[in-house]
């Protein structure tokens, strides 16, 4: 199987190689057939690490287009609350300019200068609370025009960033859908093999997988040194004495020598 791909991420699957390989008179054997078998299933495992790796993105994008929309919701809460207290203070503002309205009606009746002094120290009081509401209304409605233009900014700063993030967010969901139809493809060829390949050799394969070593598990024996571990082995043999199958005494991963083998293609 072939696999090509851009900075963008599309992937493209081809199996002819694969059915090339399987094809061919000269792919007989056990270990050649499991040679062909390890590639797609180290194929499988690219596969699987790159659908990890986009489920990662996947999971990070979110978070990031629920982070915008917070900071969105938090402006739009700041708004509320900075017009919340303008209203408030204008209806305060509404009551004192009522409250000085009737102390005019009043002071048109009082009858003794100590009458006049007490309304005279209510006026002071009043216009001095007046002019700190007026101010403060003032200023609220100089913070609701800082927050209404913060709140615009933050909307095409939000609008532009969740546009970004659900583009790449569907982006990925078509990549993984491709790499789930490449998985299938890979499993299918793997299973087609398992049939193609001695018990012995498949079980010995299996139980490498399932053990703590990385791939490959069936390598070339370079003269004596094992490609797989790198050290100098005597080979062990298999179920029998006359077995083909071969393992590395170090690492216990299935070693074959490649003299007289055709060259198994790439997949």
């Amino acid at each position: 199987m072939c696999r090509s791909g851009n900075s963008s991420g599309n992937f493209h699957f081809d199996l002819g190689a694969g059915n090339r390989l399987l094809c061919k008179t000269s792919v007989n054997s056990d270990l050649q057939q499991l040679l062909i078998y390890q590639q797609y299933d180290c194929k499988l495992l690219e596969l699987e690490k790159l659908s990890e790796r986009l489920r990662r993105e996947s999971e990070a994008l979110r978070r990031r287009r629920l982070s915008a929309d917070e900071k969105l919701q938090t402006k739009l809460a700041e708004r509320t609350e900075t017009q919340k207290k303008l209203r408030l203070a204008e209806l305060e503002l509404k009551e004192i300019v009522a409250a000085v309205k009737s102390l005019d009606g009043r002071s048109s009746r009082v009858k003794t200068s100590l009458q006049r002094a007490a309304i005279g120290d209510e006026e002071i009081a009043l216009d001095i609370k007046k002019s700190a509401c007026e101010e403060r209304c003032i200023a609220l409605m100089e913070s609701c025009e800082i927050v209404e233009a913060e709140l615009g900014s933050c909307r095409r700063d939000c609008y532009l960033s969740l546009k970004s993030i659900d583009g790449q967010l569907d982006s990925i969901a078509a990549r993984r859908i491709e790499l789930d139809g490449g998985k299938e493809a890979v499993k299918e060829m793997m299973s087609h093999l398992r049939k193609n390949i001695g018990k012995n050799w498949l079980g010995a394969y299996d139980d490498l997988r399932k053990s703590n070593l990385l791939p490959p598990y069936v390598c070339r024996l370079d003269t004596v040194r094992c490609t797989g571990c790198h050290m100098h082995t005597a080979a062990n043999g298999g179920d029998c004495d006359n077995s083909p199958l071969r393992r590395c005494e170090f690492c216990n991963r299935i070693i074959y020598d490649d003299k007289g083998m055709d060259d198994i293609e790439q997949i």
